[in-house]
This record gives C-alpha cells, sequence and structure tokens, in this order.
C-alpha cells in the first residue's frame, strides 16, 4: 500500500511540471481515486468490526446465555445473525468493488506513465534541439546523465523513474546515444 503511495506521489508531481487540462484531470482522477480508496478501506473495516461484534453477541448467547437457543425466535439471536450475514455479505462485495477499483487505478498508473514520457520525450527533443543550434560550428559539451555527478535528490527521482517508467528511461536513453 505504500509503495502505492509513493508511486501515486510521484507520478502526480510528474504530470505536474506540465499544466494542461488533460494533464489537470489526471491529477483529479488520480486525487479520486485515492479519496475512493480510503472510503473502501474504511467500509471494509466497519464491516469487520460488525461482524465481530455479530460473533461476539452470538458467542455470548452460547455461553451464557443458553435457553436463548431453546427459542429459534429470540430476538437477540436472529439480530446478531442477520447483522453476521449482512456484514459478511457487504465485506464480499466492498472486496469486489476494491479489486475492480485497483486495476483502474493501475490503469490511471499506465496513462500517467504515457503522458510522462510523452512530456519528457518532448522537453528533451526540445533541449536538444535547442543545444545543437546553440553549439553549432563548435564541439559539444553535452555529458551523458551516466558521467555527471547528480546531487542525491536527483539520484532519487531518477531511480524512481526507472522504477516507475522504465519505457520513458530506455526512450531517453536512446535519445542520448543518438
Amino acid at each position: 500500500m505504500l509503495e502505492n503511495k509513493t508511486e501515486t506521489s510521484f507520478l502526480k508531481e510528474l504530470i505536474a511540471i506540465d499544466n494542461s487540462e488533460a494533464n489537470l484531470q489526471l491529477r483529479d482522477s488520480l486525487a479520486k481515486a485515492d479519496r475512493e480508496n480510503r472510503f473502501i478501506v474504511r467500509a471494509i473495516i466497519l464491516m469487520v468490526t460488525l461482524f465481530i461484534v455479530s460473533l461476539a453477541g452470538l458467542s455470548y448467547c452460547a455461553l451464557l446465555v443458553p435457553q436463548v437457543f431453546y427459542n429459534s425466535t429470540h430476538l437477540a439471536t436472529k439480530s446478531l445473525s442477520v447483522l453476521g450475514l449482512a456484514s459478511l455479505i457487504a465485506q464480499l462485495e466492498f472486496f469486489g468493488y476494491l479489486f475492480w477499483h485497483r486495476f483502474a487505478v493501475i490503469r490511471l498508473h499506465k496513462e500517467c506513465r504515457h503522458r510522462a514520457l510523452l512530456l519528457v520525450q518532448s522537453r528533451l527533443r526540445a533541449s536538444l534541439h535547442l543545444h545543437r543550434v546553440g553549439d553549432s560550428g563548435r564541439e559539444s559539451g553535452f555529458t551523458s546523465a551516466s558521467t555527471t555527478v547528480q546531487p542525491p535528490e536527483q539520484r532519487l527521482y531518477k531511480d524512481r523513474y526507472e522504477r516507475v517508467a522504465p519505457d520513458a528511461c530506455r526512450a531517453l536513453k536512446n535519445s542520448q546515444e543518438t
């Protein structure tokens, strides 16, 4: 869960570089997905709690009040049984919704990576074009990222980016080689 949170925050920051309308909508979708995920997890916790309460109530009835089971229409046993069954059914539904929601978040992350790749490629092409135009007639002082010394913050973001968007890293390395 923590890895998903860091990946989401990294992707949000990555697409925040470009303030286009599509990227703003994508950031809003990621924020909405995060809120919905918290809501689903809280609902599952509530249903588990209700199930445990109903089991505790039925256990109390079975151990300390045995005459409750002689009368099958007793209000306590029926209500606790209905509460336990309803919470189990709700848990199954919420778990199904959680899995469906996770696949939707994966699609959003994929779209974020795609947009980040397009953004990085366009910026790289623009900087390479400006660099070549500015250095025409003399030797280029361009050095690759592997030969320069980077501050720790840049290395951290580079490592995260390589883990989150390996296609973009390959495209950057290929464009630097040419």
